[in-house]
């Protein structure tokens, strides 16, 4: 045991590691001097922010050989009220970020679940999509600016600084970043709206697109809640939401709470019941075409026993979170390619989809080295995640 427990495992308990080292820097040039020091040392480092992502992208490989470098101390965060932007170190959490803008009168548009814990750089490290996606974009489309320390030490602000969005950390590390805000709303309305299946939840979502001011359409299957349904949330008066014929609706706070705690809780229920079973589960994050969710769904009726499988996800945007026990990964991988679809999607290639992300995708692997080999010759930075230097 090294001392660094909790920097070794993710969140899932199924990708473990062994740290060097520890550094946890609290400002920028506190991370450049760590990482010149690395890369003059020859040392490799993986990055690590909250730790809350699903396929081991920050966590160290298993020979011992690099220098976890943290980026929770770097927490500074103000907001320009007038310009409607914020600027936030890449340890800040996305809840203290959106807490921050709601008391200027703005929201940051990026929102999940792990809000407590998830942060800023590796949100927009992974370009994170979130439930808000369908409204907002993904968290790409809210960065203007970008700090990055290169590996060799080199600070770079700027625009152009933005191709470590979804980078996964292999360019640089994100000390802090600018991000457009938009104005709160006034009102918020959701339904649920119980379905049988993934073509009638598709139905809904085409009444859904003719509401206004859409915030979020999500999927969700029994068992992971109680009856599969599609939770539909929008910026505005409850009484827009009547072309849905929802199950249930609410406008105040606690309804709107309920509504949402059985998709805000999916990720836990299935962390218990990997604990019951003694088994971590596979978290497959993709990406279908919305022409091929019917048919990808019944070939993955087929592929993998219902026991075996618990599946949610941002429907308009045909993100599926599919978590699978035992050795179906390949399986489920090989139908997302099939139906047109992308092996990886918000949650990154880590280390959980580098071989798959390869076979499907040799032109943007190929660009990613090349762009690699510029930024880190040494190949120091987040080694094993998202490419690997051959093969």
């Amino acid at each position: 045991m090294t001392g660094y427990v909790a920097y070794e495992t993710d969140w899932t308990g199924r990708w473990h590691g062994r740290a060097r080292g520890l550094e946890r820097p609290s400002s920028t040039e506190e991370l450049a001097a760590v990482l010149a020091r690395c890369s003059r040392d020859g040392v490799p480092v993986t990055i690590a922010g909250g730790r809350t992502g699903l396929v081991g992208g920050s966590v160290p490989p298993e020979d011992g050989s690099a220098i976890v470098v943290s980026t929770e101390r770097l927490t500074a965060l103000s907001v320009d009220a007038e310009e409607g932007t914020a600027t936030a170190g890449a340890g800040v959490s996305i809840a203290d970020l959106q807490a921050r803008a709601r008391a200027a009168g703005w929201e940051y548009a990026v929102d999940f679940p792990s809000r407590d814990s998830a942060t800023v750089g590796g949100s927009i490290a992974t370009d994170a999509g979130g439930v808000h996606v369908v409204a907002y974009g993904a968290t790409g489309a809210q960065v203007l600016e970008v700090t990055v320390v290169r590996m060799d030490g080199t600070v770079e602000v700027g625009a152009d600084a933005r191709e470590v969005v979804g980078s996964e950390g292999i360019f640089g590390v994100i000390a802090e970043a600018t991000v457009r805000l938009h104005r709160a709303a006034s009102s918020f309305a959701a339904a649920v709206i119980p379905v049988d299946d993934v073509a009638q939840a598709l139905r809904v979502l085409d009444v859904a697109r003719t509401l206004p001011h859409l915030r979020a359409v999500e999927y969700c299957e029994a068992p992971v809640v109680d009856r599969t349904h599609v939770l539909v949330e929008i910026a505005g008066p409850i009484e827009a939401l009547a072309p849905l014929e929802p199950e249930t609706a609410a406008d105040d706070a606690a309804g709107l709470h309920r509504l949402w705690a059985p998709r805000e809780g999916a990720a836990e229920r299935v962390a218990r019941e990997s604990a019951e079973r003694g088994a971590p589960v596979h978290k497959l994050d993709v990406a279908v075409p919305l022409g091929s969710l019917v048919a990808f769904r019944a070939a993955l009726m087929d592929a993998v026993p219902a026991t075996e499988l618990r599946l949610w996800g941002h429907l308009a945007e045909g993100h599926l979170h599919v978590n699978v026990w035992g050795s179906y990964d390949d399986a489920v991988l090989d139908l997302v390619v099939a139906h047109g679809g992308d092996v990886s999607s918000e949650h990154g290639v880590g280390r959980a989809k580098v071989a798959a992300f390869a076979a499907n995708h040799a032109d943007r692997v190929a660009a990613l080295r090349e762009r690699k080999d510029a930024r880190d010759p040494q190949w120091l930075l987040n080694p094993g995640v998202l490419i690997t230097r051959e093969g």
